[in-house]
């Protein structure tokens, strides 16, 4: 959150030719044309990046074919961004999408295709992404250990059952207004995903007991479940969670008024 321009960034890029991570959250200044100076002299070393631009991503790509970690705020960037991420970045094991509003199914399709190693996926405010989108990963991605779904609204109850199914390894499950996502979704995930231990739920309006029933039966090692403005969730899913989650260490609910 200041203001740096191209000559600083190339600046980095020539000097410090070792640099593993860096963060552009929210700097303006900068334009595609310093981000591929700085990629044309530490990309080989970079592992972890925060960013914005759709050129920018592009050449960060192309130039940085070990990153590990990445996380875009890219309000203009489009499927062409995500796509050469995914050809280009095949070591990737995490990665943040926030405020997308251009891109579709086909970027994570890309990703799915090309990113076998990802672990932790954050999707936050994209919202031309439907169920398609979590198959694709699901199907491909089978280490996937941390899922956080936030305001993506046309995703529904498939895109939960996908994650069910193809997700054995699934360790922490955060769903932020997703208005669309029913009960049946669990269901899957909790015969799928029985090494699930954090679950956080926050305006889901169609999730209620049957869904924390399926969880609880199934995900015998869950530490921790956190729900807010679970208006359809009552004392059958606290029986289930107390009958069932003898590990549970730390339970909040807030606004559940049943």
């Amino acid at each position: 959150a200041c203001y740096i321009g191209d000559p600083g960034l190339v600046a980095i890029g020539e000097g410090c030719n070792l640099l593993n991570n860096l963060s552009l959250r929210f700097v303006e200044g900068a334009t595609d044309e310093g981000l591929i100076g700085l990629i044309k002299s530490c990309g080989q070393s970079l592992l972890s990046l925060e960013l914005v631009k759709n050129e920018g991503v592009i050449s960060i790509a192309k130039g940085c074919h070990f990153l590990k970690n990445l996380k875009l705020q890219c309000i203009g960037a489009g499927d062409e961004a995500l796509e050469a991420i995914g050809s280009c970045c095949s070591l990737l094991e995490i990665l943040s999408l926030n405020n997308f509003e251009r891109f579709t199914d086909r970027s994570l399709s890309s990703i799915a295709k090309g990113c076998k190693n990802l672990t932790d996926l954050v999707l936050n405010d994209c919202l031309l992404l439907t169920d398609r989108s979590l198959e694709f990963v699901a199907r491909s991605c089978k280490k996937i250990a941390r899922l956080k779904i936030n305001g993506c609204q046309n995703m529904e109850t498939a895109a939960l059952e996908h994650i069910g199914r193809w997700c054995p390894g699934l360790l922490e499950l955060s769903l932020i207004y997703c208005p669309r996502v029913r009960d049946t979704a669990f269901l899957e995930l909790g015969k799928g995903c029985t090494l699930l231990q954090s679950l956080y739920l926050v305006d889901c309006s169609r999730i209620g007991d049957d869904a924390m029933c399926h969880i609880a039966q199934g995900c015998k090692y869950l530490k921790e479940i956190s729900i807010r403005r679970g208006y359809e969730v009552g004392d059958k899913a606290l029986i289930s969670i107390a009958e069932n989650c003898k590990l549970l260490k730390e339970l909040t609910l807030q606004f559940c008024e049943r």
